[in-house]
């Protein structure tokens, strides 16, 4: 658990916007998928 802390922060310090992007587009990305599943099932 703590390695795995250890990585988080080294991962957060060194590709802040990188990462910032990625959540984005991701969470973007399942809005998105959402959204189509909902759509799909209400035909």
């Amino acid at each position: 658990m703590n390695r795995l802390l250890k990585w988080y922060v080294v991962f957060i310090t060194f590709f802040p916007r990188w990462l910032r992007r990625l959540i984005f587009w991701g969470v973007i990305l399942q809005i998105a998928v959402l959204g189509w599943v909902k759509l799909i099932r209400e035909w």
